[in-house]
């Protein structure tokens, strides 16, 4: 009799069992009969049950958990007390994982999460280890054996991709206590994203789907709406991370509407960016190049043809690019491979008892799903042939199962049972067999809907409207009635009965803010709405095929428009208030709140850049700074853009407003530019920008754009000038009176060490560029935002480094790192550790400055910085100089000359310097003609082909 009740499962495997078979059968034979000796001697030792073998390993469960961990160790120490092989074969290790919870037992085994989780947990150690959960080790920390430690190594996301696990190592004096970092997802490059539950069920549909990706290059998973192909391509990708050594990148394409915007989004998972002289889509084949990765193109459906041309040429360019799509109907691109996702499995016919009907995966489903929002459910004598009618009635679909799961709350497994053949009945003609698994589908969320009141209807299509999510906040401000405009005509909007389909009579009346969190909270309980914990709030989100039926039904009301302006009025402000944060001391907190709900600015821009392009602009100009923070360049630059030509085609007359806003927007895009190496443009725009702010009068504006003008002249080497305008716009920012724009305060910081940047350059007056470098940062240090400070440590550090200051240089940059890490700024993160290779270079420290340009040419190529990459690459070959490769140095000075001439990107005036320098050498190391043709040969080279030339 296996127990029940709470218990701890144990979960060991042989690590890498698969070559000690190959390499060492005869061995191996011997070591796992000696193996499973020891396991269920230690297992029973502890009054454990050894439920079952898995291949090279053992699941066993314990009616105690400090039984569990006593036999774990115990088998442990047998197995290290074997014999080694006298064929040299290596002593097996065996990984171990426990994990504590409720379990099913039915017909000789256990089933349920918490199996799954203890076998996941068990994966991601190493041979020789003992890994607990949190509820394990809350269950035995008190009363550990003696001798016996607990290492708490951390929160790891495991590979069933729900809430990160909190894993602790059972440490002994007597066994190995160092083991390698543990193999979570968080060891390795990915975007997978938690869920918010468990994966149930699916192992040979996992295993085939892991078997094809091994096979093919492109796996469609195809099915209709709700089978559950997003959950099984993600897991799939999950067990296979270890194979992608370049990552694992989830791409969803579901909120996208525009055919063009594929190709984009692809490439902003990627962190690719579009490049002067170089288009997005030559940018991302450049990427992916020599790239070993996985790709989960998701929800193509309603974007086929521009799906399946991205697939192709991400296929065609990277040859070791492997990608599974999901999908209603294939891809249709040479190399394909189709798989039908089907249904889970159904209870055997004949089946009727709960030990029976526990063994189809649909069942455990409906079970566990039914447990989450009733956790007294069990399947009983007397409801199980319900639940196996219910699961038959649905067609074991994941998503029409669980939404009838909901009901369980309210009806019990018969009632459930009943209505939903009623209602197929209605549909389908009294035909059950003739039902296709689509109209299955569609007639579980019909029967959902149909059973939500007047209220509940209107929340749930208005929710639609928002892109990745939402918060409380957010829903009350765009679902609540008084929040929508022109909205007269609204079904919901008058006090009035209505009589559903089942009978029941709702009283109806007008929706208002504090309704929303009652409407919403019972959509939760309903399944129709998710609901996580992000950080100190909720945030909610519709699965994909209800937001889609919802979208429908949204198009279809009369308030559609009004939804659709709230949702952008919305946000347009809330960008405005975040504007306001990402320059105050309290920026930190204010950065995860604006990342978060990138999807729904990018929404707002679209549906305003059609209707009012005005506020499209203002909205642009609210959230570039925090787009250009997470180096999304090419985004910036697009929509910008984007938004200035929509406004300078705007009828007369030409206000002042417009004028404002053209103004910043003309100033933002100057700072895109210089991201991204494109001098000449951004010169144009910020001295546009410098004029109009003038001729305005607009004080903070003007300080703003003449910032960015110091900045573009001190590049171009007219340090005089720039000193100039860094000076007015310092005198401007100080003022108290002056509006505050941007950086608010932190202007008068950035402005001073401007100034001092722009004097160390012109290098007659050391001891003044000095002095305002120390004031700038003992302004921003008052003022206390992380990005400022860094602003000013990065300048204090160039005016060191130009001084030839290293030591003091190296100080600031460490700290403008520390600051723009805190600030989150991965962009000016990697622009400091380039100027930390060249404090590095100059002091001789050539290996450490190798791996400081390594790190920084790879970003800049992925942000599209050509005079970025440029300068990487002079530095570099500077190095191979220095290391008697004078051919190599060569190519490398050509390649770098081609990508300026190619981007019109301007060497800074102090680095001209090091690099005259170098080309002394360089003629000195070469005859004319070696050096003319190495340089040439360096000048046709790729940009991909010349960054491994430099680091290689």
């Amino acid at each position: 009799m296996f127990p029940s009740g709470v218990l701890t499962f144990l979960f060991t495997d042989v690590e890498g069992s698969t070559q000690l078979w190959e390499r060492h059968p005869e061995a191996m034979r011997v070591a796992l009969t000696a193996h499973d000796a020891a396991l269920r001697s230690a297992i029973e030792g502890q009054r454990g049950e050894l439920v079952k073998t898995t291949g090279d390993g053992v699941v066993a469960a314990f009616g105690s958990a400090m039984n569990a961990v006593q036999a774990a160790l115990t088998a442990q120490r047998a197995l290290r007390a074997q014999e080694p092989s006298a064929d040299g074969a290596p002593r097996i290790r065996v990984r171990m994982g426990l994990h504590s919870g409720e379990a099913q037992a039915r017909d000789g085994d256990y089933f349920g999460g918490t199996l799954n989780r203890a076998a996941r947990l068990m994966a991601i150690g190493h041979g020789g280890q003992v890994l607990l959960s949190g509820a394990t080790m809350a269950l035995v920390r008190e009363r550990l054996p003696d001798g016996a430690s607990l290492l708490d190594l951390g929160e790891q996301r495991l590979k069933d991709l729900t809430q990160p696990e909190h894993v602790y190592q059972v440490a002994v004096s007597d066994l190995p206590r160092e083991f390698p970092s543990l193999k979570s997802l968080s060891a390795y490059r990915h975007n997978l994203p938690i869920q918010l539950t468990s994966f149930v069920g699916r192992s040979v549909e996992l295993a085939e789907v892991t078997r094809l990706l091994h096979d093919t290059r492109l796996l469609t998973l195809i099915g209709p709406g709700g089978t559950g192909k997003t959950r099984l391509s993600l897991q799939a990708a999950a067990d296979m991370i270890d194979h992608f050594p370049d990552g694992v990148w989830f791409v969803e394409l579901a909120p996208i509407t525009d055919p063009a915007q594929v190709e984009q989004t692809i490439a902003a998972v990627f962190g690719v960016h579009e490049q002067p002289g170089v288009t997005l889509a030559r940018a991302l084949e450049d990427y992916v190049r020599y790239k070993q990765l996985l790709v989960v193109l998701d929800n193509c459906e309603h974007l086929i043809g521009a799906a399946a041309q991205a697939a192709q040429r991400l296929l065609q360019t990277g040859p070791q690019v492997k990608i599974v799509s999901s999908s209603r109907e294939g891809l249709a691109i040479g190399g394909e491979t189709i798989y039908q996702v089907p249904s889970l499995g159904l209870p055997a016919e004949g089946s009727t008892t709960p030990d029976a009907l526990v063994q189809s995966e649909a069942v455990r489903l409906f079970v566990e799903r039914a447990q989450a929002v009733q956790p007294a459910f069990a399947l009983t004598a007397e409801n199980a042939e319900a639940v196996c009618e219910i699961c038959r009635r649905v067609d074991g679909i994941p998503l029409a199962i669980e939404l009838a799961a909901v009901r369980v709350r309210l009806l019990t497994p018969a009632q459930i049972a009943s209505r939903l053949r009623e209602h197929f009945r209605l549909l389908a003609g009294g035909s059950r067999t003739a039902l296709p698994r689509q109209q299955t589908l569609q007639a579980l969320i019909d029967w959902s809907w149909n059973l939500l009141n007047d209220a509940e209807r209107a929340i749930l299509r208005r929710l639609s409207v928002f892109a990745g999510g939402w918060t409380l906040e957010a829903a009350e401000a765009v679902c609540s009635e008084q929040s929508l405009v022109n909205s007269e005509q609204s079904t919901v909007e008058s006090e009035r009965s209505t009589a559903h389909s089942d009978g029941a009579l709702t009283v109806h009346r007008s929706l208002f803010t504090d309704d929303v969190l009652e409407i919403l909270g019972q959509l939760v309980n309903k399944s129709l709405v998710g609901v996580q914990q992000d950080g100190e709030q909720s945030r909610y989100r519709l699965l994909e095929t209800v937001r889609q039926y919802a979208r429908d039904k949204l198009l279809t009301a009369d308030e559609s428009v009004a939804v659709h302006e709230r949702h952008a009025r919305y946000f347009t402000q809330l960008a405005a208030e975040y504007e306001t944060h990402l320059f105050a001391p309290d920026m930190v907190a204010w950065v995860a709140r604006f990342d978060v709900d990138a999807g729904n600015f990018g929404a707002a821009y679209d549906w305003l850049a059609e209707s009012d392009p005005l506020s499209a602009l203002r909205l642009a100009n609210s959230i570039n700074f925090a787009f250009q923070r997470n180096s999304r360049m090419a985004e910036c630059d697009r929509r910008v853009s984007d938004a200035i030509a929509r406004v300078r085609r705007l009828p007369p007359p030409e206000t002042a407003e417009r004028r404002e806003a053209l103004a910043a927007g003309l100033a933002n895009l100057s700072t895109t530019c210089m991201a991204m190496g494109n001098m000449p443009r951004g010169r144009v725009l910020v001295r546009e920008a410098v004029a109009l702010a003038r001729e305005l009068g607009n004080a903070g504006l003007l300080s703003y754009a003449l910032g960015n003008l110091a900045v573009y002249d001190g590049i171009g080497g007219d340090a005089a000038t720039s000193e100039a305008e860094a000076r007015e716009a310092y005198e401007i920012s100080r003022d108290e009176s002056t509006p505050r724009f941007w950086m608010g305060r932190g202007a008068v910081a950035i402005s001073l060490s401007m100034q001092a940047l722009a004097i160390a350059m012109r290098g007659d007056d050391r001891a003044k560029a000095i002095a305002l470098a120390e004031e700038a940062m003992r302004v921003a240090h008052g003022f206390g935002n992380p990005w400022t400070h860094g602003m000013a440590a990065m300048n204090a550090a160039r005016v060191a480094s130009i001084l030839g200051d290293l030591q003091v240089a190296q100080t600031w940059i460490e700290q403008s790192l520390a600051d723009f890490s805190q600030a989150g700024d991965r962009g000016f993160s990697h622009s400091m550790v380039a100027e930390l290779g060249h404090v590095l270079r100059k002091q001789g420290l050539r290996a450490e400055a190798r791996a400081a340009y390594r790190d920084s040419i790879h970003w800049f190529h992925e942000v599209g910085n050509q005079g970025g990459i440029a300068h990487q690459l002079e530095c570099l070959a500077m190095l191979v100089l220095d290391d008697g490769e004078a051919e190599r140095a060569a190519r490398l000075f050509g390649a770098a000359q081609a990508m300026r001439d190619r981007a019109n990107a301007s060497m800074w005036a102090h680095e001209r310097g090091d690099y005259d320098a170098a080309q002394d050498r360089l003629r000195a190391a070469l005859e004319p003609a070696a050096l003319e043709r190495a340089w040439s040969e360096g000048a046709k080279l790729a940009v991909k082909q010349a960054i491994e030339l430099a680091v290689s």
